[in-house]
């Protein structure tokens, strides 16, 4: 039964190609082809696609520009333009293939570089170019959610290293959205939290970090904010019983020995 399904696959397949070169003008492409050449091509399409990508991943720039080049135009191309960018220091060029390629996690790779280069207006820039792109896209809310965060995190940097006031608030916003996105990540519940709590806004800190403690009652992050907000709002005694429960958790962490020299216990 199978080769029977096979041999009428193969059937239907032969009489597309003879309906297409028949239909064909005189001087087009298809009508010049020799007869199956076109199915040559679609198998040599993979096989440039794999030696491009190997020879990237060997450090073979020569190589993988040379494979790259015989292929079409497309979105794969574009991706592996991006890759023989990034390799050679070029990220500008990197970011322009794959925005072509709508590679979003390669172009968040792409922003963290360029911030951590110190062109901080171009990461800035490119995210929120990225986040453009990702908006109304119901098909990638993950990366949606993930830009958000990231550009949270861009102006987090902002208002820190003093280069713009208006930067922590925003920062906030972007985090509270990546959290609204998606409400069981602690990474954007956490951060939005902690911006909250560096805003003095303690009435959103302490609804977030109660949101991140809701999903996992043995978040420390969220139990040692939770202390420090107690703390800030003068109520000793329940930043103490936070302490106390955080302990019980993890007595050698950090984040505990701070809270509890805070509260010079």
């Amino acid at each position: 039964m199978l080769v029977v399904i096979a041999v009428l696959l193969g059937f239907v397949q032969v009489v597309s190609d003879v309906l297409a070169r028949r239909a064909a003008q005189p001087a087009s492409l298809v009508h010049l082809l020799p007869a199956r050449v076109d199915d040559r091509l679609l198998v040599l399409r993979p096989q440039r696609l794999l030696a491009a990508r190997e020879a990237l991943a060997d450090g073979d720039a020569t190589l993988a520009q040379r494979e790259i080049a015989s292929l079409g135009p497309s979105r794969d191309r574009s991706a592996l333009e991006g890759r023989l960018a990034e390799s050679r220091g070029d990220l500008h060029g990197a970011a322009r293939e794959y925005e072509r390629a709508d590679d979003y996690e390669s172009l968040e790779r792409i922003v963290t570089q360029a911030d951590r280069a110190g062109d901080h207006a171009w990461a800035m820039q490119l995210q929120r170019s990225l986040l453009t792109s990702l908006q109304g896209d119901r098909t990638h809310l993950d990366a949606f959610a993930e830009a958000c965060w990231e550009l949270g995190y861009l102006d987090a940097e902002a208002a820190l290293g003093g280069r713009d006031v208006r930067a922590a608030g925003r920062s906030l916003s972007a985090y509270e959205r990546a959290h609204a996105l998606a409400p069981f990540n602690q990474k954007y519940v956490l951060s939005a939290a902690y911006q909250a709590l560096a805003l003095h806004d303690l009435d959103r800190a302490a609804a977030l970090f109660t949101s991140s403690l809701d999903a996992d009652p043995t978040s420390l992050h969220a139990i040692v904010g939770l202390g420090d907000v107690a703390l800030l709002r003068g109520h000793r005694g329940r930043a103490l019983s936070y302490l106390q429960r955080a302990r019980r958790i993890d007595a050698a962490s950090p984040d505990v020995a701070q809270l509890a020299h805070r509260l010079g216990e």
